[in-house]
Parts: C-alpha cells; structure tokens; sequence
C-alpha cells in the first residue's frame, strides 16, 4: 500500500524575494539576493574586496619600489608555503601565481622581515626557508 507523505508545514522556507532596493524577484532557497544582485551579499563584497588587496599587492610586487604589508595575502601565503619545507624562487613563483621577478621582491622582503633566509643552490637557483615564522594570525604591520 502507497502512502502519501507531506512535508511537515514548519519546514517550508517560502518564497523570499531579494534584498536589493527596488528588486521584487523571488529568490532560490531563502537566499537574500537574486543572482543579478548576488555582489550585494556581504559575503561577496568581503571577498572582491580581499581580490582587490591581493591585486594591489601582486602590483606592487612587480614595482621597483613600495612595499606590502607583513600581513597581508602574499606574505602570509609565502608563510603558509615555508612552514610545508623550502622553495626555489622559481616554485615560490608558480605556487603564488606571480611573476618570477614579483617572486623575488617577496624574497626579499621575508628575508628583511626575518621571515625566511635564502641560500644560493648549486645549480644556480635560490632556495628559501621558513625560519620559525610567527603565527600567521598575530602578523601586524
């Protein structure tokens, strides 16, 4: 014998219509926004505006002069990397995703920031090492 179950009256979200002022869509499983209006979620700022940081500091990276904070995304990543073993500036390159003259800006910078040392290899590469780096979360600037 067949029995028709129906979902408990509690549970049914409803229709929700989208937060953006003068925007009367309805909206998929409660969500706050409709996808047209989806970057008005903080959420979604939030992150655009961390791709704007890591932008901004990929592009002073390839400058010959300013410098990026010790807390900021490359040089936590840089981190992050070290802690797993040393790099040759090359790899370092590849794994951040920035030039390899951006690469060795950064170098330099960990090394002044006492971050990590650089060793010349036999073949010519540079290899870098972690030294003891601070915890990722208490990095100031």
């Amino acid at each position: 014998m067949l029995r028709q179950i129906l979902p408990d009256a509690g549970t049914h979200r409803g229709t929700r219509q989208c937060n953006h002022q003068g925007c009367y869509k309805s909206t998929r499983e409660g969500k706050p926004f409709c996808p047209p209006h989806i970057t008005d979620a903080p959420y979604i700022q939030h992150v655009m505006l961390e791709i704007a940081k890591q932008r901004r500091e990929a592009e002073i990276l390839e400058q010959q002069y300013g410098s990026i904070p010790k807390n900021g995304f490359h040089a936590r990543e840089c981190l992050f990397l070290l802690r797993m073993g040393s790099y040759t500036d090359k790899a370092l390159s590849k794994h951040l995703d920035i030039s390899h003259k951006a690469a060795k800006r950064l170098i330099g910078m960990m090394v002044t920031w006492s971050f990590a040392t650089k060793e010349q290899a036999s073949r010519g590469n540079v290899i870098i090492r972690g030294v003891a780096p601070p915890e990722l979360e208490d990095l100031v600037d």
